[in-house]
């Protein structure tokens, strides 16, 4: 299972400078939010491993503090883990931490 935004930030400039002229030269980053769990059933249980990417709320940079252009500052967050799930049982694949909730996995026997 995978459920993720993707979005863009212009993270840096680049200036490349030739006799009396200049370029500037955006560097995009693409950020993923969202998370991911994948499973293996094997005999009477399930091997799970996710992760989970958030980040904070851009702070944005004005131009004349950049230089060339307006940036956006952004803190990352990225959480791994993995967990064996017996038959009928559930387990935190990433525990909670701070505001961040936890990734939990089920395995319910057939009926």
């Amino acid at each position: 299972m995978l459920s993720v935004t993707e979005t863009t930030a212009l993270v840096d400039q680049d200036v490349e400078v030739a006799e009396k002229s200049w370029t500037p030269a955006p560097r995009v980053e693409r950020l993923l939010v969202g998370f991911s769990l994948e499973g293996l059933l094997e005999s009477g249980g399930l091997t799970v491993r996710g992760w989970s990417a958030e980040r904070s709320p851009n702070v944005r940079v004005g131009r004349s503090d950049a230089g060339l252009a307006a940036l956006e500052l952004f803190d990352r967050e990225l959480r791994s883990g993995s967990a064996r799930i017996e038959s009928g049982a559930s387990r935190d694949v990433l525990e909670a931490s701070g505001s961040r909730p936890a990734l939990r996995a089920s395995l319910t026997p057939a009926r």
